[in-house]
């Protein structure tokens, strides 16, 4: 009887010491639940050389597509290229980012083209990164992104604040 004990544990030592527990605690976070949400923001634009504007009280949506993605929509960014002329307005086409992190500070990275409209013109395939985007504590937001219009125009734009009070 001790044999068969033996021979048995054998045979499970190696399937119970073999088995993965490998768990980083990310797979179940579920972090497009987590951002999507309204944010009331305060952008800052600066092109070139220009002097930076601050853009109060503009809005971020970001709505879950699942638990490692999510689509960002900014509107009301403004930019001066000329202080003697008013400010142009810029509308970015929605744009879907990568998630990742932790509950309370989630990552958000993109770094791809996205298709603009500047004062009424068109303009596609613009280079548009995100700078070490966050969301940090499930309710504040930080979006530092880049717009590469041209070589020799270059937009960045910062957004923080938090979620709508009541938003998901």
């Amino acid at each position: 009887m001790k044999k068969f004990f033996v021979i048995l544990s054998m045979a499970i030592l190696p399937m119970v010491a073999l088995t993965s527990c490998n768990n980083d605690g990310d797979d179940d976070i579920n972090y497009g639940a987590i951002v999507a949400s309204d944010y009331t923001v305060d952008i800052t634009v600066k092109v070139g050389e220009a002097p930076a504007v601050t853009l109060e009280d503009k809005s971020i949506k970001i709505t879950r597509v699942s638990d490692k993605t999510a689509k960002v929509k900014v509107t009301g960014i403004e930019w001066v290229m000329d202080p003697d002329q008013p400010a142009v307005p810029v509308t970015l086409d929605e744009f879907t980012v990568n998630l990742s992190g932790t509950e309370s500070n989630v990552a958000i990275a993109f770094d791809s083209k996205v298709n603009a409209n500047v004062g009424g013109t068109a303009m596609p395939d613009l280079g548009l990164k995100v700078n070490a985007g966050k969301v940090t504590g499930k309710k504040t937001l930080s979006l530092p992104l880049t717009l590469t219009v041209s070589a020799d125009i270059v937009v960045e734009i910062t957004a923080a604040g938090d979620k709508v009070t009541g938003a998901q």
